[in-house]
């Protein structure tokens, strides 16, 4: 909710002024979020709707039936090599150490430590 505005009357503007589609983050904190999804979806049934929250239970959680309105999506955590390759543009290859080689994809060091911190901190989703 922005502003004491209701989540309804926000999509609403947003699909009359043209756009097709809407990201809601956290919903969970919109007040009658559920009863403002359905009546969204149900009068705007040709525009997409992206619903975002930290848990799908919540999403099941409420006085409007969401149930059926929405595909819940499941996004993996990024492994450290994806997180370099959107920090570096650098595609490095995958490591198996069942192989025989000893020969690491990278060279360990303070750049990659440091990237690892970070990659812990903010990088787990993408």
């Amino acid at each position: 909710m922005l502003a004491g505005i209701p989540l309804y009357d926000i999509a609403k503007s947003i699909f009359l002024a043209g756009y097709e589609g809407v990201i809601i983050d956290e919903v969970h904190f919109a007040r009658n979020w559920s009863l403002h999804l359905k009546a969204i979806y149900d009068d705007f049934p040709e525009s997409r709707l992206w619903i975002s929250d930290s848990s799908a239970l919540v999403l099941r959680k409420g006085y409007g039936d969401t149930s059926r309105r929405y595909v819940p999506i499941r996004i993996p955590l990024l492994s450290f090599r994806e997180f370099l390759n959107l920090e570096t543009e650098v595609d490095y290859p995958v490591f198996d150490p069942f192989s025989g080689s000893t020969e690491l994809p990278l060279s360990p060091g303070p750049a990659v430590l440091e990237a690892f911190r970070k990659y812990r901190k903010t990088g787990t989703r993408p």
